[in-house]
This record gives structure tokens, sequence and C-alpha cells, in this order.
């Protein structure tokens, strides 16, 4: 009786299931189609293949016909294809890697490109918990009604939370550190605290200057020292939208480009809005020192750099950054989706792949400079970067570019990144800047980094050095992806 029974609840399902039958892609070759049905529910494949069996017809007895044996084959089996490769037919080769790892460790007190290094390593290692754990976030409640437009969005933005906290960490230890940096240089004895006094405080740093009384500050160092740490996140930015550019990233990538971008302007605009912020901060404090700079060097007694005009400038470039789209669009569809993706948008003109403008938004001792820049052909073999600069307040133009990955040997151990810049403004002169990154590759993906360059003149954008000579940088490549 039990045979009976449950084939009768097999010819049910295979009645009930009939109607689906058309819809449904193409079965394995020895499953019934009105039977595919069943797998969500049983969820066996062995139990759904014995489902897919034709039913026999049930005796009276409840017993089943015995399934008939096919009788064994006494022909000779077909010899094997030769599948030897034909000797016209050269193996292919391993593909080439055109875009090895970027990440490095610098010392972070050489310079900011070093800082710049060490940020975007420190957002790909933030990372990569995380971009485990959001695809396994995927769909977690893609079945159930309310769960797939609801449920997963918030589940997704709270793994987020943690990844964004621990970035904005990140970019304020960024920020005082090269205040640190630059207030050492100068002849300081600089501490970093981190405030608790308000919940605001959280994720804000202050650096105590402490310069040494018998040898004072000047007026061009104090106002260096008061804009390294909103200059250093452009340069930060800057840094993370030529590596995205080029292999894209994740998440984290673009949360820490969209901080290190917009630090300026959350800085001048937003932080005096909340109480217990003194209107002394470095914001004012550079406004009032390059007041007196353009009083005591060019003669001009009543220039006033507005903190709007701060705020303006540096919020419209973070706002029309082809960085600053791609992180947004990176945020939306980690919400919508749960995929972890930060690329940098792109168009094509011809042949020619390039990425939408990025800008930029530096603080001088001669006033804001205002700067632009993108890449072409970012997947080919050698991409070109180019950068423009320009600064009002001296007629000061720049110019820079910089081709990527041109290999010494066949094997590509050597790559070179070598870059050029010109700059011309009245106060600074002509200058001629050329340098190369040196970049030699292990197996494995190690690298070992070199920088070395030479500046003929004063250039625009050496906000640091401001003098001729030579400069080396060198950090250790990682094989990250």
């Amino acid at each position: 009786m039990g045979g009976l029974t449950w084939q009768w609840y097999l010819e049910r399902e295979r009645q009930r299931q009939q109607r689906h039958a058309t819809l449904l892609p193409p079965p394995m070759l020895d499953l019934d189609p009105t039977t595919l049905a069943l797998l969500d529910r049983i969820g066996n494949r062995g139990m759904l293949r014995l489902f897919g069996n034709p039913a026999p017809t049930p005796t009276t007895t409840g017993t089943t016909t015995p399934p008939t044996v096919p009788e064994p084959s006494t022909q000779e089996p077909a010899p094997a294809p030769d599948v030897s490769p034909s000797p016209d037919v050269k193996p292919t080769e391993e593909k080439e890697d055109v875009a090895p790892p970027q990440l490095a460790l610098a010392n972070p007190y050489a310079n900011t490109y070093a800082l710049s290094t060490d940020y975007a390593l420190t957002s790909h290692l933030l990372g990569l918990g995380f971009n485990a754990l959001s695809r396994k976030a995927g769909a977690p409640f893609e079945n159930e009604g309310a769960g797939k437009w609801l449920l997963n969005p918030l589940v997704r933005v709270g793994l987020a939370t943690p990844l964004v906290l621990a970035q904005i960490a990140a970019m304020t230890y960024s920020h005082e550190m090269d205040h640190f940096r630059v207030d050492t240089e100068a002849g300081g004895s600089p501490v970093i605290t981190f405030p608790r006094d308000a919940w605001y405080a959280i994720w804000t740093g202050l650096t105590t200057r402490n310069a040494n009384p018998a040898r004072p500050f000047t007026l061009s160092e104090e106002i260096l020292t008061e804009v390294a740490g909103v200059n250093a996140e452009h340069f930060n930015a800057d840094y993370l939208f030529w590596d995205a550019a080029r292999r894209e990233g994740g998440l984290s990538q673009a949360a820490g480009y969209f901080l290190a971008r917009s630090n300026t302007f959350f800085y001048s605009a937003l932080l005096p809005l909340f109480k217990g912020v003194t209107n002394m901060d470095d914001i004012d404090q550079y406004r009032t020192d390059v007041a007196e700079h353009y009083r005591t060097n060019r003669g001009i007694l009543n220039y006033d750099l507005s903190r709007d005009t701060i705020s303006w400038g540096s919020g419209l470039t973070a706002l029309f950054s082809s960085g600053t789209l791609g992180a947004f669009r990176s945020l939306g569809r980690y919400i919508a989706t749960g995929e972890s993706r930060f690329n940098i948008p792109m168009s094509k003109f011809g042949g020619l792949e390039f990425t939408w403008p990025d800008f930029h938004y530096l603080l001088t001792e001669d006033g804001p400079v205002i700067g632009g820049q993108a890449l072409f052909a970012p997947h080919g073999r050698n991409p070109v970067g180019m950068t423009f600069d320009v600064r009002p307040g001296s007629s000061g133009l720049a110019f820079k570019f910089q081709i990527y990955d041109l290999k010494l040997g066949k094997k590509a151990g050597v790559r070179f990144n070598p870059f050029g810049s010109v700059s011309a403004d009245v106060r600074l002169g002509s200058a001629l800047k050329l340098g190369s990154d040196v970049r030699i590759v292990f197996p494995g993906g190690w690298q070992v980094i070199a920088t070395p360059s030479y500046t003929f003149g004063t250039h625009l954008l050496d906000l640091e050095r401001g003098v001729a000579g030579f400069e080396f940088n060198a950090s250790i490549g990682l094989p990250f992806r």
C-alpha cells in the first residue's frame, strides 16, 4: 500500500507542475521537466533523478514493475580521439599583467607622497576583510519579499558603517601626521592628540606645534604647516584616483578617496557649525598669515581670502571630480546589490579611452591652486596621465605628464613610470622637473620602488621643498590586488 500511495503522490505532483514545463530551462538529460520544480522543496539531486524516472504502473498488490535492465553491448568501444597538440599550434603564453600592484609601504616621515602611499595601503587593508564579507551578504534575503528591498540594504549599510568610521580615523591620522612631519622639518617638537571632549571629536585630531623658541618659524613655514593637513588629503585622493583609474578598487578605496577629496571643504564649511570648535582653526590661521604675506612681501594691504571662497572652491572641485561620482556610484551599487567595486567614470573618443577629469584644491602662500587631471588609455599597455594646475594669485601655471609601465626586458622585471613637469609663475619664475618611478618586480608580485627626480628652478607645486635639486623616494611594493 505504501508503494501505491507514493506513486500516487508523485503522479499528483507531475500533474500539478505540468503547466510550468514549457517555462522551465532545458533540463538534464535524465530528468523529466515537470519534476524540476520539486528541486526547491526537496533540494536533493539524487532524489530528483529518482522522481524523474517514468512512473511505473502500480499493480493491485501495491508493488511496482522492476525496471528493464538493458542488454550489455558486444560492440568494440570506439577509439579515443587524438588530443595531442598539433606541431603547428604554439602553446598559449601567459597573459602579461599590464598593471602590476601599485600598493606599497613607505616611510611616512619622508614626504607627502610617501604618506599618500601608506594611506592607499591602509584603505586597501581595511577593505580586504570587508570585501569578502560584503560578497557573502550579497543577497541573503533574496526570496523574502520586503527583505529584498529593505532588509538587504540595511544589513549592507550596517556592514559598511564600521569600515567608513575606520577610514575616517585613517584620514584623520594622515591629516595630523602631515602636520607633524612638516612641523618637525621646520624645527618644532610637535605632539599629536585626539580629543575626546565631545561626541563629534571622536574622529578629530590636534597637532601642537611646539616651535623652538631659539628658532621661531618663518612666515612661509607657518603657512606651510597650517595647510599641510588639508593639502595632504588632496594628494591622498590623487594617489587613489590614479590607482583606481588603472585597476579599479572596492568600497574601502571609494570611501578613502571621497573623505580625502572633501576634507578641505568639510574643514572649511562645516567645522564652524559644531559647538565647541573655535573660529581659529587651520583655515583661519592660514587666511591670517596669507594676508600678512601679501602685506609684507607683495605690498598688497587689503588682501582677503575669505573662508567662503575656500569653501566654495574646495566644494565645487570635490563635487565635479570624477572620483566623487565614482565613489557615490560605488556606494549606490553596494547598497542595491552588495557588490563592492570602485571605478572611475570613463569615455571614448574614436578609439581612445580616457577618464573624466578629477580635480584638487591646494592652499599655498600665494593663494589656492586649482588643478585637474585625467588618465588616457587607462587599460592600455602604457597609460598616460596628465595634470594641469593654475594659481590665480600669482598667475602661475603648471603641466605634468607621466607614462606608465615602460618595460626593460621581455619578462618585464623592471618597469619605469617616467614623468616630467613644467611650471611658470610671476613670483617663482620657470621650472622643470624630471624623474621616474623605477619598479623592480619580483616573483609573487613583490617590488622595490625607487623614485629619483631633479628640479631645475622653483616649481609651483613643490610646496614643501621650494628649492631646486635632487630628490629621492623609496618604498616596498606589496603583492596585493
